[in-house]
């Protein structure tokens, strides 16, 4: 019995270490190609590129048509359209958000819950709308009402994010040891 655990320790031991230089470089291998490419103009052109991509995806279903020859959703594609810049936005909010919390972690890891809750509310706030412009083309009442719902949960959605990210940062702050630094003139 001694003998199988100390070979389970050995094995344990030995899993650890494997996983520890396994996270060593993560960070660097988390940081996009644009990102070790241009630097800070990283994120930027990596949304650019997103974006790009959404608004091809934005014109197909503007461009989509019934087989009468009719547009198929034409107020989805107009509110899609007309939040194109939005996105583009959402996609710069997120991709600098993301570039903060890897290069400057200490400083940014404050921001990061409040920045997170914001673009996501923002998103509910689009989907809910896009949900409104497509129960208008397609006159179902059930996804009328799951827009309604997701306007009437917009403050819900903001606050139990933002105190969900905080409380992930306090919790990672008390559990690494290192919590917030006291200045030397107010000693422990």
């Amino acid at each position: 019995m001694s003998s199988a655990g100390e070979r389970f320790g050995r094995e344990m031991s030995r899993m650890s270490e494997t996983l520890g230089r396994e996270f060593e470089g993560a960070g660097r291998r988390l940081e996009s190609r644009y990102e070790r490419r241009f630097g800070l103009a990283g994120p930027f052109i990596r949304a650019l590129i997103g974006w790009g991509i959404l608004v091809l995806i934005i014109l197909g279903i503007q461009a989509a048509r019934t087989p009468g020859g009719e547009l198929a959703y034409p107020e989805l594609g107009v509110y899609l359209g007309g939040n194109v810049l939005l996105f583009f936005g959402l996609l710069i909010l997120f991709g600098y958000v993301t570039y903060a919390h890897r290069r400057y972690r200490r400083q940014a890891v404050w921001v990061l819950p409040l920045t997170v809750a914001a673009g996501i509310t923002v998103l509910s706030w689009f989907a809910s709308g896009a949900l409104s412009a497509l129960s208008d083309d397609t006159g179902d009442r059930g996804i009328a009402d799951a827009a309604s719902a997701g306007q009437t949960f917009l403050p819900v959605i903001f606050i139990a994010i933002l105190i969900l990210g905080y409380i992930a940062v306090f919790a990672g702050s008390r559990g690494s040891g290192k919590g917030t630094p006291i200045p030397p003139e107010l000693g422990r």
